[in-house]
């Protein structure tokens, strides 16, 4: 067990050297989609979470979490994006099976549609083009000691533009330790979004080709495909720690302290508190800093990363049932707000 404890630690941070080179690279990755905070709790903390959530809404933030459920959880999850976008997450979990807890959730981003034009057709085609991206996740966690719990996410990827298609495959492997001193003292470690690049394939890629100069025995035009780039996935590595300041039987005050390592990005640093009135009322406040944006652009117009959060956590029926609700300022592109709602049995 001890051997396993180690490797279960150790797996991750062997991974994330293993993509050092990708790291080191400020550019670009596709299935953004993945970054888009599904949660309104974490996103209220300003996503300084991997070491403070768990349950049902873990399953987006660290899959070592779901090690903790006692009870079948379902959460329900809505994020009103930006210019009509809308990222919805539905999970579960299943608590008390031999092998550990499993979970299983369900990402959907989805947008409106827009009219088909052409070169010769520029008021319309008759017919509409849109987006979607999917992501369906089977999660596995366990508590491998009292004190440390260890999970896995393994998600198929969907995205979709018009009628072309990408599929792939990516896993998120985390860990979360209670070392028992420093009071309520606890550690996360969280690689992300793992996996082989998607290539979009199939629809408008898929046309007749003409050749100007056909070799002999040939008639154009010939049946084939154009080859869209591979783009790579959004993979992150997230150290996360989280302490209670005070913790009594009427009130819990935590903060949350992450640092986020992402090939498509510098380093990010996030921060965030949740006030607790007798695990009934929550409220929370968090910020994101980017170190992408110039300081000489931090300003009330540009993108701030502040975010404030309330929870609810009353009793429907005599099972626990929550409700949250997540505001984030994304500066020049608006506000970000995620509702949530919970329950357990």
């Amino acid at each position: 067990m001890k051997r396993f404890i180690v490797i279960a630690i150790l797996f991750p941070l062997v991974a994330g050297v293993g993509f050092s080179a990708e790291f080191s690279k400020i550019g670009t990755a596709g299935a953004q989609f993945l970054k888009i905070g599904a949660e309104p709790r974490g996103m209220g903390m300003g996503g300084a979470c991997v070491a403070v959530i768990t349950g049902a809404p873990s399953i987006y933030w660290n899959p070592a979490g779901i090690a903790f459920s006692n009870n079948l959880e379902f959460l329900l999850s809505d994020v009103e994006w930006v210019y009509d976008i809308r990222n919805n997450f539905l999970s579960c979990v299943i608590p008390g099976l031999p092998f550990g807890n499993l979970g299983i959730s369900i990402t959907a981003l989805t947008m409106g549609e827009e009219d088909v034009t052409t070169v010769d057709e520029s008021e319309g085609t008759g017919e509409t083009w849109g987006a979607q991206s999917i992501a369906a996740t089977i999660s596995w966690g366990r508590m491998l000691t009292d004190k440390f719990a260890f999970g896995i996410n393994v998600k198929l990827l969907q995205e979709k533009i018009w009628d072309m298609t990408a599929n792939g495959l990516a896993f998120d492997i985390g860990s979360y330790l209670t070392p028992g001193y420093w009071g309520n003292l606890r550690l996360a470690f969280v690689l992300t979004n793992f996996g082989p690049d998607m290539q979009f394939e199939g629809g408008q890629l898929v046309t007749d080709i003409t050749v100007p100069e056909w070799p002999p025995g040939y008639v154009g035009p010939m049946p084939g495909e154009f080859k869209s780039a591979s783009y790579a996935l959004p993979v992150a590595i997230t150290l996360g720690l989280a302490y209670d300041v005070i913790d009594t039987p009427g009130n819990r005050w935590t903060f949350a302290f992450d640092l986020k390592h992402s090939n498509d990005g510098a380093e990010k640093y996030r921060m965030g508190t949740e006030y607790a009135f007798s695990e009934l009322l929550f409220l929370r406040a968090g910020y994101e800093y980017d170190p992408d944006i110039p300081d000489e652009d931090r300003d009330e117009d540009n993108l701030q990363r502040l975010t404030f959060g309330v929870g609810l956590n009353p009793l429907l029926g005599g099972s626990p049932f929550n409700i949250n609700y997540g505001y984030q300022d994304l500066g020049l592109l608006g506000i970000g707000h995620r509702l949530s709602v919970g329950m357990s049995f």
